[in-house]
């Protein structure tokens, strides 16, 4: 009877540690596929700016999709320096000519802004004790000039895409931790915003000097200041632009040319002109001496007159 119990207990101690091993077997084996492997240019994934604007609703999901309006169809005008992650260290992300209250007038918030990375990060859990093997911790960021660091770490969630992201802005939430507090509007200006932020945990450490480190994205035409203006209005610029243009062309234009026919007239006219003055001044000429031979004829018919006055007067004596 004792032989059969002991032969009992030594199959059970087996089974039960055979399952414990079985059991860490697949643990470890889990674990270590939750680790990135970088492909054959060293590289694990890459990072880079997500957002989107509440009830504007402009995007950006990730670093594979360039920032659409909300139709999904026409790109939304920014730029993006996205880096290729290449192992532990730190590394520096931004993006640019884009402010959606240039666009509508409005002020809104961001239903989300952060730090998109194609890595498979785990959230840690207090409550289990887990910790994840790969942590990614933001620096600081700066927004509108101002630079916020980082009081509490995001913790990472799962994006639209397949990657994760921490979150600085959150309309739907609470927005990071920071110093000095950060709040949930969208930025006012379309100066570079900058994330810098440090990986660890990677089996490799960061590959310096990559070449293909940064890797710009333009959207759109790059900058919303490039965009043709809503409704066909013409900016401030233009105009001043095309009236300078104007002026310009008028100044630099060729004097007019007269027609030929018109000139034609004109000499025409100014030889009528110059014919009738001597026509004229012959006519005064003749006045003129008219009127000197009738005062010669009156004054030889007064001395005549005065002549046989004179004579009569002898012939009476």
């Amino acid at each position: 009877m004792k032989s059969i119990l002991k032969k009992t207990a030594s199959v059970l101690c087996a089974g039960v540690m055979s399952l414990s091993m079985m059991a860490s077997g697949v643990t470890a084996s889990a674990a270590e596929e939750e680790i990135p492997q970088p492909d054959e240019n060293g590289v694990y994934g890459q990072a880079g700016i997500s957002w989107m604007i509440m009830d504007w609703w402009d995007y950006r999901r990730g670093t594979s999709e360039p920032a659409m309006d909300e139709t999904g169809k026409m790109e939304i005008s920014s730029t993006y320096h996205d880096v290729n992650i290449t192992g532990n260290g730190s590394y520096t992300v931004d993006m640019s000519g884009y402010d959606c209250k240039d666009v509508s007038g409005g002020d809104y918030n961001c239903g989300y802004f952060g730090l998109y990375l194609e890595l498979p990060l785990e959230a840690p859990d207090e409550e289990e004790g887990f910790q994840p093997t790969v942590v990614v911790n933001i620096d600081d960021v700066t927004i509108d000039g101002v630079k916020y660091t980082f009081v509490e770490q995001p913790i990472p969630e799962d994006s639209e895409l397949d990657g994760k992201m921490l979150k600085i802005k959150n309309a739907y939430g609470e927005p990071a931790v920071t110093e000095p507090p950060m709040d949930n509007k969208a930025w006012n200006t379309t100066d570079p915003i900058t994330i810098n932020f440090t990986i660890s945990g990677l089996p490799t450490d960061k590959i310096e000097g990559f070449a293909d480190e940064t890797v710009e994205k333009i959207c759109g035409n790059g900058d919303i200041s490039k965009d043709p203006p809503i409704g066909g209005e013409t900016s401030e610029a233009e105009s001043a632009a095309e009236s300078t243009a104007e002026s310009t062309a008028e100044s630099e234009a060729p004097a007019e040319e007269v027609p030929v026919a018109e000139e034609e007239a004109t000499s025409e006219s100014k030889a009528e002109s110059k014919a009738e003055k001597p026509a004229e001044t012959e006519e005064k000429t003749e006045e003129k001496s008219n009127t000197g031979l009738i005062a010669g004829i009156a004054i030889a018919a007064a001395a005549v007159i005065g002549v046989v006055t004179a004579l009569a007067a002898k012939k009476k004596k």
